[in-house]
Formats: C-alpha cells, structure tokens, sequence
C-alpha cells in the first residue's frame, strides 16, 4: 500500500526518472477510522520541490493534478497487486478499471493561501499529529461505568462532522483497539526520496542548497557516553 502511495506522488513520474527528479515524501499508515473500524489508509506529506540532479538545484513541483492523482494511485495499487498473483484478481483489475473512471479515492484538499502550509510551527505541529496519531484520543471518552464495565465515548463522522456517541462494553471497545496494534517492527511511518536513509548524501547536499547547517543527531545513550 505504500509502494503504490510513493509512486503515485507524482501522476508524472515516468519523466521525471528520465529526467533524474528525485522528491521527497513522508508516508503514515492508519488503520483506522473515526468510528475505530478498520479502514486503512495513508497520509502522505510531499514535499513541495523536488531535487534535479542534472542541473543540481530544486524545483518546484506545488501543483499535481487532482485527476491525474486518482488515476495513477488505482493503476499503481492495482499493478503492484496483480503481481503477487492473487486468485481471479484479473477479473477484479478489470471490473475496477471499468466501475471506477475516475481511480481510487483521494483527498486532497485546495491549498489555500492563509492555511497552516504558511506558518512552519502549525505545518510541523500538523506533520507530528498525523505521525505520532493514537487511534483514539483519551480526551473522547465520555465515562466508563466500572459496575456495569461499559463505556461511552464519541466521535465526529467524517462525512458530515457529526457528532455520534458509542455506548459498549469495555471489552469490546478494547478489542477495537487492539485490533489497530501494529505488528512488532512493523513500520507505520516510511520516508522516500531524498528523506530515506540511502539518501543521506543527497539531503545534505539540498541543506547545503538551502544554507542549512545539519545539526547532529545523537542515536542513543551509549553513542553518547563514547
């Protein structure tokens, strides 16, 4: 699902490997929805310039076309499936390519001029929010009633905004959580481009560009002690 996603950040990524355009994207996995049922889905940050390694500069890339983005997302999910050579998937492909003109679902809301991409300390907290998101914050249980080991909480549907509250047994609000508990080392949060790890040299190079001097990180205490 995040192989397609990073491949579909750019409807027009065939030129862009000719052309040696390399971006930068901060994938998150969630699986899960307001209501806490199981509905995977990737928030993706990409970054608004990408790097041209034949003229060695950045270049901008703030605008990808809305359609184009559908379309590539449903051709790229698709094409990565069909070679894992699922049963009757071919007849599947070929029923979305037909029902679904438009490609798989995106959002992707209009940039607007005074939103939080404009001020860095509201575009950073929105990058943390989505990356570090819990699927329930505490702040959304209403009450839980020990005697009777049921619970109340709330959520706003995302179709309209409106405001819903859940009555349950406290075991069943724990297993629809739990069922949203990744597996161990699996990786909800991924980085392509020149964010991954094998693009070290290629980040520090866009610092440079930019005047930037990279601040050194310490992994941990032990590193630190030597």
């Amino acid at each position: 699902m995040m192989q397609s996603t990073e491949k579909s950040k750019c409807p027009y990524s065939y030129k862009n490997n000719r052309n040696k355009i390399v971006f930068g994207s901060v994938l998150t996995l969630h699986t899960f929805g307001r209501d806490l049922k199981w509905n995977p889905h990737i928030h993706c940050l990409v970054c608004e310039e990408a790097f041209d390694t034949k003229k060695n500069k950045m270049k901008n890339f703030s605008f990808i076309s809305y359609k184009k983005l559908r379309k590539t997302w449903m051709y790229q999910g698709l094409d990565l499936l069909s070679k894992q050579e699922l049963e009757n998937f071919n007849y599947l492909k070929q029923r979305f390519y037909k029902e679904l003109v438009n490609g798989f679902y995106v959002y992707a809301k209009k940039k607007e001029k005074d939103n939080d991409d404009n001020n860095v300390d509201d575009c950073v907290n929105y990058i943390t929010r989505y990356t570090s998101r819990p699927p329930m914050a505490e702040n959304r249980i209403i009450k839980y009633e020990d005697d009777k080991k049921m619970i109340r909480w709330w959520y706003n549907r995302h179709e309209d905004e409106k405001y819903i509250e859940i009555y349950e047994s406290a075991e069943n609000f724990i297993n629809n959580l739990i069922l949203h508990c990744p597996d161990e080392n699996f990786k909800m949060i991924r980085y392509y481009g020149f964010y991954s790890n094998r693009n070290k040299k290629l980040l520090e190079k866009i610092y440079e560009l930019y005047g930037i001097k990279k601040k050194k990180r310490i992994r941990n205490l032990k590193e630190k002690k030597i």
